[in-house]
């Protein structure tokens, strides 16, 4: 999915992201999202892939991708506020 968090305010992203979690594990499903909110990416996502330049720059688990923020930045992108993830929430 293609930002399908966009324009939508915190409650409803919530949600959405709750369903796409919950289809996940009922029914054993794939969920591929293309986001640029690292915060939301980083809580919801079982694995990451940074993409830089139209390159894959990072990939990983969340922890193992948003625990070096220095190399982020260095490929441009923004440090997400929560050092540590709790995707227990979603």
């Amino acid at each position: 999915l293609d930002e399908p968090t966009s324009f939508l305010d915190i409650r409803y992203k919530l949600e959405l992201l709750t369903i796409l979690k919950n289809l996940v594990r009922e029914r054993s499903v794939a969920v591929v999202l293309s986001l640029h909110e690292l915060d939301l990416a980083q809580k919801i996502s079982d694995r990451v892939i940074c993409v830089a330049n139209g390159e894959i720059a990072r990939v990983g688990t969340p922890e193992e991708v948003f625990s070096r923020p220095e190399e982020l930045t260095g490929i441009g992108l923004d440090v997400p506020h929560a050092t540590e993830p709790d995707r227990r929430q979603l």
